[in-house]
């Protein structure tokens, strides 16, 4: 009985509240406006936030897929070392020596132990040639083991992904587009499927194109399309000898967990595997002294890409729209608390019959809440339009995509409902408090001076 006791006072309170607020257009009009500002302006920049720093890897179960990376008292003798990125460390310290990237032959023993239900390598293509679309065009790529796509549970928008069989020295070279090349490059036709073209004069037949939703595994890294590990001797042949050179380190390692087994013993499994390459290989990379270790790091944390050249001045960002919805917040409260005032005779008069301050606070509030909801929806428009615009602004002064887009979507309008209902109670607490606080014989003697005038 008191759950529904409260539930129609709180709906009489909303109804209360939007009459006054009806009878006060321009009151209500200033102050939601004002409120809009400062809520809009914390949900563009949130919704920025949430797409560079806090987005989910776009795969299937993202939790279940993790990356190796490697740690080590001193650096191996390596010839080669490439990172891309995509990384924290994108390579490795003299002072720590650490990384993400790995040889061929390692690559092939992890895939051949079958201690995970799959395993995706990848690696920077590099700056391609592409002709026969046209004018010859100069392509980012980026190149994959075969089981790439299907471990990671990424589906094909037409056609199909690149499999394992695509992956082998004999296959014929077969290539998988980005979905926004496609739109761009192809017009979106679905007759792209099957039509060669040339990679720095290799010819290519294009097999399917990515799902929308899966543009790279690291923000800001994005590719144009996705070709075999295989073809890289035929794509740069003076890579040839490197490809499958044990102290060549080339390669990124994704691999997914298998849910049944701990994942302390897949750690320790590959990690033995590491562990047997580099100290007990024709031509050893490292010593037991200096201890080389390997650990299975959530791909969700290790794959940053370029978030870490955007986080500092979207806090910086978050820091200052803070501060605007503080002076927003600071104006409506004197708005509210300059009302107030001229409502000291109905405070008084509610007190005079009975009512309960706690009551009446209740009131109060709740007007400033749906005030403040009424701001945080008008915001949320706000804040599409500005976050659109900030990408737009960074995007034009680069040449490659960004790699992601501010979108509107549940956490955001769960911190915007958030926002809202923080603001309605910090910019109408102090003055309902203070309303409450009334006089009440001279408040009451000023109405009755006032009705007999």
């Amino acid at each position: 009985m008191k759950g529904f006791e409260f539930l129609g006072t709180l709906w009489h309170d909303i109804r209360y509240a939007l009459r006054l607020m009806a009878k006060t257009p321009g009151f209500t009009v200033i102050a939601a406006l004002t409120l809009a500002l400062g809520i809009g302006a914390n949900t563009a920049v949130f919704s920025l936030m949430d797409a560079v720093m806090f987005r989910a890897l776009p795969v299937q179960d993202p939790k279940q897929v993790v990356l190796l990376h490697w740690s080590a008292n001193k650096d191996p003798k390596f010839h080669m070392f490439l990172a891309y990125g995509d990384t924290k460390g994108g390579g490795f310290r003299a002072s720590n020596p650490s990384g993400d990237s790995f040889s061929s032959p390692f690559l092939q023993e992890v895939e051949n132990s079958k201690v995970f239900n799959g395993v995706a390598a990848f690696a920077g293509g590099g700056p391609l040639s592409l002709s026969g679309n046209g004018p010859a065009t100069s392509v980012t790529g980026q190149v994959v083991s075969g089981d790439f796509f299907n471990t990671l549970g990424i589906h094909p928008a037409l056609g199909r992904l690149l499999e394992p069989s695509d992956d082998q020295p004999s296959s014929s070279p077969a290539l998988v587009l980005n979905y926004g090349y496609w739109q761009h490059a192809f017009g979106g036709s679905p007759s792209v499927i099957g039509k060669v073209v040339n990679l720095n004069g290799v010819p290519f037949t294009i097999v399917g194109v990515a799902e929308n939703k899966f543009v790279s595994l690291a923000v800001g890294n994005v590719y144009d399309m996705w070709m075999s590990m295989a073809m890289v001797p035929r794509l740069n042949p003076r890579f040839i000898a490197r490809s499958q050179d044990p102290a060549a380190w080339w390669l990124l390692i994704a691999a997914r967990l298998k849910p049944d087994v701990p994942i302390a013993q897949q750690q320790a499994a590959t990690e033995l595997l590491f562990r047997n390459q580099v100290l007990h290989a024709d031509k050893p990379l490292l010593t037991e002294a200096d201890a080389p270790k390997l650990t299975l790091v959530p791909a969700q944390d290790a794959l940053i890409g370029a978030s870490g050249q955007f986080a500092d001045p979207l806090r910086v960002l978050m820091v200052a729209v803070g501060i605007i919805l503080l002076i927003a917040c600071a104006n409506v409260a004197g708005l509210v608390l300059s009302r107030a005032t001229a409502r000291n005779r109905e405070i008084a008069v509610r007190l005079a019959l009975g009512a309960r301050r706690s009551r009446l606070l209740r009131q109060l509030l709740t007007e400033s809440v749906i005030l403040a909801i009424i701001g945080g929806a008008l915001g949320i428009a706000l804040a599409w339009w500005g976050a659109h615009a900030i990408v737009t602004m960074v995007a034009s002064n680069r040449t490659r995509p960004l790699g992601f887009t501010a979108t509107i979507d549940g956490r955001v309008l769960a911190f915007t409902t958030a926002v809202s209902l923080l603001t309605g109670i910090l910019f109408g607490l102090l003055p309902a408090l203070r309303s409450l606080r009334v006089d009440l014989t001279p408040a009451l003697k000023e109405g009755s001076g006032g009705l007999s005038g």
